[in-house]
């Protein structure tokens, strides 16, 4: 839901609207999470005041936005320039601190 399309949708105008809902409701709230929600839609999904419950179906992941991608977004263009990217990734996974290249 990024580039140039989502923004002529309004694609975020929609998601803050949704997530202003959750954030001023004053109802007691249920997630369910059944695949992946990271970063904002994640945040948005629950309203952190007041009484809330989580649940997870056992193939739900969630979290903040996953230290991989995010290096790899950083370092598009080195890692597009070099000659080996794999290893170059593996430098700057390192670097990052990150584990895995399980992305």
């Amino acid at each position: 839901m990024i580039g140039v399309d989502a923004e002529r949708k309004g694609t975020i105008r929609k998601g803050v609207r949704a997530i202003s809902a959750i954030y001023q409701a004053q109802v007691p709230m249920i997630e369910i999470i059944l695949r992946k929600v990271f970063g904002v839609g994640g945040a948005g999904m629950i309203n952190g005041h007041g009484l809330h419950q989580r649940y997870a179906w056992p193939s739900g992941d969630w979290g903040s936005l996953p230290v991989e991608g995010g290096v790899q977004v950083a370092y598009r263009r080195e890692l597009e320039e070099s000659e080996n990217p794999e290893e170059l990734l593996q430098t700057l996974m390192e670097k990052n601190g990150v584990d895995s290249l399980a992305i």
